[in-house]
C-alpha cells in the first residue's frame, strides 16, 4: 500500500498565482530548506502516512488540485503514483504542483494539464545558495514552461529576481512578483510598493489571497 506523509487537506480558493481558484489542497509533509519567514513550519516534521487511494477518493470531485508542502517533491514517487489515479479516475482535472525548484520530478507523469509554480527562495529566507538554487533543476522546470514566483519586500530583492531571471533564462511572463508579509497588515503595507516593482518590471504580480482573507 502506497502512503503519503501528509501535514493537511483542505478545500479552498488558491492564494498565489493560480489566485482565486477553487482546489483541493493537499499539503505534504517534510522540507529540503529552512526559511526565516515559512508560513508553516510544522510541516517539515509534522504529518501523518495516508493511503494514496484515499486521497484519490477526496480528491477526484473536483476541478482543480494543489499539490504543496512542504517541499512535495521530496515525496515525488508517491506523489507520481498519485497523480497517475487521481488522472485515471477524472482525466480532465487540472494539477496544480508547488515546488521550491530545488527537485527534479523525474519519474513523475508528464501531463498537459500539469502547472508547475516554482517559489524560488531569495536570499532574504537566509538558505544558503547552493541549497536553495539548483541549476539543472531550474533548467527542467524552464523547459516545462513553469511558472516562477518570488517573495519580496525592497529593491535589493527585486534586484535579485532580474539577476536570476537572466541568469535561467526566465521570460518575464512566467514571473510573479509576492509581497512579503505574513498579516494582513503587513500585507495592506507593502502589497502597492510591490506591485509597483513588478509593473516597473513587466512582471505579473500576484497578492497573498489567504493572508488578505485572514485564512490560511
Amino acid at each position: 500500500m502506497v502512503t503519503m506523509k501528509i501535514y493537511e487537506t483542505y478545500a479552498d480558493f488558491i492564494g498565489e498565482v493560480s489566485v482565486g481558484r477553487f482546489a483541493y489542497i493537499l499539503k505534504l509533509s517534510g522540507c529540503n530548506l529552512e526559511c526565516d519567514w515559512c508560513d508553516t513550519p510544522e510541516a517539515r516534521e509534522k504529518g501523518i502516512e495516508i493511503p494514496v487511494d484515499d486521497i484519490v477518493v477526496q480528491a477526484k470531485h473536483f476541478k482543480c488540485v494543489l499539490v504543496t508542502g512542504g517541499e512535495p517533491l521530496m515525496q515525488k514517487k508517491e506523489v507520481g503514483k498519485f497523480l497517475t489515479k487521481l488522472k485515471k479516475v477524472n482525466p480532465s482535472i487540472d494539477i496544480i504542483i508547488e515546488t521550491n525548484g530545488t527537485i527534479i520530478p523525474i519519474g513523475m507523469p508528464d501531463y498537459n494539464t500539469t502547472t508547475f509554480n516554482v517559489d524560488i527562495k531569495l536570499k532574504n529566507t537566509k538558505n544558503e545558495f547552493g541549497c536553495r538554487i539548483v541549476p539543472k533543476a531550474i533548467a527542467w522546470f524552464v523547459n516545462m514552461n513553469a511558472n516562477f514566483k518570488f517573495v519580496v519586500l525592497n529593491q535589493d530583492d527585486l534586484d535579485e529576481v532580474q539577476m536570476f531571471a537572466n541568469d535561467h533564462g526566465i521570460k518575464k511572463n512566467k514571473i510573479y512578483i509576492i509581497s512579503a508579509g505574513d498579516t494582513v497588515d503587513e500585507q495592506w503595507k507593502t502589497m502597492r510598493k510591490v506591485a509597483g516593482y513588478a509593473k516597473q518590471k513587466g512582471y505579473n504580480f500576484s497578492p497573498r489571497l489567504g493572508i488578505l482573507l485572514n485564512e490560511k
